[in-house]
């Protein structure tokens, strides 16, 4: 991969225009063409409905996030927080490169992930902050590997 920056004195101040350029569109070009357009639009406070409030939550503090159901588990750095929903619309709403789904139930966040070991039944364990313990499924590996630059 190559990066260039060219100076254009022609755009405005905040004016960025970024160009990536390869053989064909693969999967590789489509994660950094999505990276790049999130960077313009995540989000540093994600507010969760919760039954009898709205908890505003910084979205670095998120450890992981699970479903059961329609319930929703926000496992953060000094608690948990519960709120009604789904996961993708979760997902959704996150728009960072820091989240990766690990099985149909959970989402965990990279910056939070110490390692991964094997687990029976031949899935991963992921092990992260906080002593969190996520499974990752079979199915969602390959995903995560790529995510962290493992093969």
């Amino acid at each position: 991969m190559k990066i260039n920056f060219i100076q254009n004195q022609e755009l405005t101040d905040n004016e960025i225009i970024v160009n990536v350029e390869s053989k064909e569109y693969s999967e590789e070009v489509k994660n950094i063409m999505a990276s790049i357009d999130n960077k313009d639009r995540g989000q540093d406070i994600l507010a969760i409905n919760g039954p009898d409030k709205i908890f505003t939550i910084s979205v670095e503090q998120i450890i992981a996030i699970e479903i059961w159901k329609n319930e929703l588990t926000f496992l953060n750095v000094d608690g948990k927080y519960s709120a009604k929903g789904k996961l993708f619309e979760v997902i959704e709403r996150l728009n960072s490169d820091d989240f990766v789904q690990v099985s149909k139930s959970s989402v965990i966040n990279l910056n939070h992930l110490q390692y991964l070991e094997a687990s029976f039944s031949g899935n991963m364990l992921a092990v992260l902050n906080n002593d969190v313990k996520e499974t990752v499924s079979r199915r969602y590996l390959a995903n995560l590997k790529m995510r962290l630059g493992v093969k």
